[in-house]
């Protein structure tokens, strides 16, 4: 008997797209990707050396969209293009609310079930069309600008070895989502463009993000649970491993919105370069809001200062809890191990309330300070505290504060332990630093095997500014 043909390869092409970067190939890809829906999923070919300019391109259930290597999808530069819009409360100051002015969905999908975009080609976010004024350090952009690829209560999802480039906004979202794997991405984005994120995992639970490569302005992996997604529930066992991050904000984030719990969370076997803060955990939102069991290890960070346009302000490490409008909750059972860091500022463990941070453990860690940058240092980065209270005679305003910075300032914190842990001291001006271990109004706190003097002499440990002796 006669075998059935295979059927034919669903490609853009054959839909209709001219790939030239001038047409607009949204009504083609959206027809294969329709087709490919219709009997049920499959995948949807993005032809090799095409540029296919669109506005809002929907994934289905079912379906891959897979970019053939030197194909290129390029959003839309002006944001009437955009069918599908969405308002984002995490953009306004952290509060949602319905005036708020909407932004362009590039590739989205909701509710869908078991989709993918695979391949070598590329992800354009076109920042530079929304550009609105520029400037050395940082641009003002176009409110609308839009979201490149965001996923909204997908299930089964996959983004692998995909590149992205010159996102316009947070390059990766994904709210609600549960069940996803990003892996071997990599994510090129103009370092001049605010809130061009690498990766936001809102809300989203059994995430593994494996292998990618991240250089983007804004946070590089940032986990949250803003106030608009709270349908979703919290955000559940995640897993970030072997990636390469730069981030002119934070390299690894979790926390800052926390409109619900984030919890189990591992970071391990990464890399994190010439970054304004290294890793961090923090609550800033929501007092339904925790952060609990994260575990960071295996990690070489460096640090430096650059414009105080970006959160941070050269921080290896920083674990806080500091309410951005009203009030924030808790930290507890967070732990750092085997972790080689090096930068212009020192670890900081804070808490606006006292006791809001809890049970934080650093084992077998290595800070080294230096300067490196012609940035000012003396200074540390409450944000998104609106006004930071300085400690007496200290400066202090909009989340920021002098202080001369110790190796490690635990401040406000309860049950914190430090294990086999060092503070060196690299080339830096005199007077730059302070002790290497410096703890303020918290309680039960430990310190066994501790290393390293203070900066300039005198002890090496203060406890609310009396010398300790090293355990």
């Amino acid at each position: 008997m006669p075998s059935t043909p295979p059927l034919a390869p669903i490609t853009v092409r054959g839909f209709g797209a001219v790939g030239d970067g001038a047409a607009d190939d949204t009504a083609a890809v959206q027809a294969a990707i329709d087709a490919a829906a219709s009997v049920g999923g499959g995948r949807v070919i993005v032809d090799g050396g095409g540029r296919y300019r669109c506005g809002s391109i929907e994934l289905k259930t079912g379906v891959e969209l897979h970019l053939e290597g030197g194909s290129r999808l390029v959003a839309a530069t002006t944001v009437d293009e955009f069918s599908r819009t969405v308002v984002v409360g995490a953009l306004n100051s952290g509060v949602g609310t319905t005036n708020a002015l909407t932004n362009g969905l590039f590739l989205w999908a909701e509710n869908a079930r078991d989709i993918a975009v695979t391949g070598t080609g590329v992800i354009d976010g076109s920042a530079g069309a929304y550009v609105i004024a520029s400037g050395d350090e940082i641009y003002e952009m176009d409110k609308r600008r839009p979201f490149p690829l965001f996923f909204i209560g997908c299930s089964d999802v996959v983004l692998r070895d995909v590149r992205f480039e010159d996102a316009a906004l947070w390059t990766v979202r994904l709210s609600g989502c549960d069940g996803v794997l990003i892996d071997g991405i990599v994510i090129r984005n103009d370092m001049r463009v605010p809130n061009a994120d690498g990766i936001d995992l809102d809300h989203c639970k059994r995430v593994r993000v494996v292998g990618c490569d991240i250089i983007t302005p804004d946070d590089g992996v940032s986990l949250k649970t803003t106030d608009e997604f709270l349908r979703y529930g919290g955000v559940e066992d995640i897993v970030i491993t072997g990636c390469t991050v730069q981030s002119r904000s934070t390299a690894i984030t979790v926390g800052v919105d926390t409109d619900a719990p984030l919890r189990n969370i591992v970071v391990s076997d990464c890399v994190i370069r010439d970054s304004h803060r290294g890793v961090s955990v923090s609550v800033g939102t929501g007092t339904n809001g925790y952060v609990e069991n994260v575990l960071f290890a295996n990690l070489v960070i460096e640090t430096r200062h650059t414009s105080t346009d970006w959160w941070g302000c050269g921080e290896p490490i920083v674990v806080r809890s500091a309410p951005w409008h009203d009030e924030a909750g808790a930290i507890r059972r967070v732990r750092f191990s085997n972790i080689l860091a090096r930068g212009e500022n020192g670890v900081l463990i804070h808490a606006t309330d006292p006791g809001s941070v809890h049970d934080v453990l650093l084992s077998d860690v290595r800070i080294e300070l230096a300067r490196w940058t012609a940035y000012p240092g003396g200074r540390q980065d409450l944000r998104p505290l609106d006004h930071a209270a300085p400690f007496p005679g200290e400066a202090g305003t909009n989340g920021l504060r002098a202080i001369t910075p110790p190796g490690i300032l635990i401040e406000n914190a309860d049950d914190v332990r430090l294990r086999d842990v060092e503070v060196a001291w690299g080339d830096a001006p005199a007077g730059e630093y302070g002790a290497a271990l410096d703890i303020r109004g918290s309680r039960d706190i430990s310190w066994s095997g501790f290393r390293g003097p203070a900066f300039d002499g005198g002890a090496a440990i203060l406890v609310d500014g009396l010398a300790a002796s090293v355990a």
